[in-house]
C-alpha cells in the first residue's frame, strides 16, 4: 500500500472499509503533510477501534472516518481521490467502484 500511495503520489484518498485500520494507517503515513485519507466503515467498533489508534499516530489528522454505508457515504463525497482502496464486501465492489468513479470527477 505504502508503494502504490506514494508511486502516485496520492494527496487525498478514498478507503473503503477499514476493519482494523492497518491500510488506512499505511495511506496517512505515506501522503505528504495537508493530505487526506478519507475512509467508510459501516461498524462502530470498528471505527472506535481506528480512532484510538488514530489518536496515538502522528498522522492520525490526515483522516476522517464516516461510519455508515459506504455507498451512500460515496455519493455524499467530493473528489477527486488520487487513491480509492476498496476492500469491503466484495458482492458491491462494482457497486463502489462506479460510485467512487463519479465522485472522482465531482
Amino acid at each position: 500500500m505504502i508503494v502504490i500511495t506514494e508511486f502516485v503520489q496520492t494527496k487525498k484518498a478514498l478507503k473503503i472499509d477499514m476493519f482494523t485500520e492497518y491500510s488506512a494507517r499505511a495511506i496517512t503515513e505515506s501522503i505528504p503533510e495537508g493530505g487526506s485519507v478519507t475512509t467508510c466503515e459501516i461498524h462502530e467498533e470498528s471505527a472506535a477501534l481506528a480512532r484510538q489508534y488514530f489518536a496515538r499516530s502522528p498522522h492520525g489528522k490526515k483522516i476522517s472516518i464516516h461510519v455508515g454505508s459506504a455507498l451512500k457515504t460515496i455519493r455524499e463525497l467530493r473528489g477527486p481521490f488520487d487513491l480509492v482502496f476498496i476492500d469491503a464486501d466484495m458482492i458491491n465492489y462494482v457497486n463502489y467502484y462506479r460510485h467512487a468513479k463519479i465522485s472522482a470527477v465531482a
